[in-house]
């Protein structure tokens, strides 16, 4: 399942392309995607998804895009509302990429070897360990109201 998920958001990163192009060439893409003239349009990469993205294969492909998550866009829209009262699309990434690195700073994630043992055998595994009171305090904020 997780690498049907992280297929389907490689699929989003295709939107990327629409930064290689003039900002003519871009204008007209939109205008006919959107079914209106639009012009001038600043393009902000953002991906949303309903829980996550996949292994850190995805991520090293995703680079300057914003990836959202449904928790992280309510505490980003929360977060607006109560700094600025509106969310500015604008700003989006360069916040969603702070509010991450600043979980990561609190959770302060690290992978460490552990033992399990099956029976008269024992398997040697990469455990991700991190804070989990940080996680928990993390998803209540993010819960909708």
């Amino acid at each position: 399942m997780t690498r049907r998920v992280e297929t389907r958001a490689e699929e989003g990163l295709s939107l990327q392309r629409l930064r290689g192009l003039s900002d003519s060439a871009r204008d007209a893409v939109l205008s006919e995607l959107l079914g209106r003239r639009v012009q001038g349009v600043c393009v902000s990469d953002v991906l949303l998804s309903r829980s996550h993205f996949g292994t850190a294969r995805f991520w090293a492909k995703a680079q300057d895009v914003a990836c959202l998550n449904l928790g992280l866009l309510q505490l980003l829209v929360d977060e607006a509302r109560e700094v600025a009262g509106e969310l500015s699309l604008r700003d989006l990434p360069v916040r969603a990429g702070t509010m991450l690195d600043d979980f990561l700073r609190e959770a302060a994630p690290s992978w460490q070897h552990e033992t399990i043992n099956l029976g008269e055998s024992s398997v040697d595994v990469p455990m991700l360990q991190y804070d989990r009171s940080v996680s928990a305090r993390w998803r209540v904020r993010a819960s909708p109201r």
